[in-house]
């Protein structure tokens, strides 16, 4: 098996006709930009939550979506559930 040497890099053509003034540089500092990994401020903070339930159970979710001309996913049809229920117990809490 021979041996080489590492390839030696070439330096790359300088680009000297793209001279950008002092204020220019500047200005793009300035303006900044997000970090990455940054949600939107007015999108509320989500938690990951593991479910367990019986398959009977979800097999009689998936049946009632199902149902819907537009069914929507298992997921959505939980959440609506859950903001139906809360409404309830707080409106009963209310009155």
């Amino acid at each position: 098996m021979a041996v080489t040497r590492k390839p030696v890099a070439k330096p790359g053509p300088t680009n000297t006709d793209a001279n950008l003034d002092e204020a220019t540089i500047r200005a793009v500092i300035e303006r900044g930009g997000t970090v990455a990994g940054e949600g939107r401020p007015d999108e509320p903070a989500r938690k990951l939550l593991q479910l367990r339930m019986p398959t009977s159970l979800i097999d009689r979710i998936d049946g009632v979506r199902r149902a819907h001309v537009v069914p929507h996913s298992r997921h959505h049809w939980i959440l609506e559930a859950i903001h139906e229920k809360l409404l309830r117990e707080e409106g009963d809490a209310d009155g």
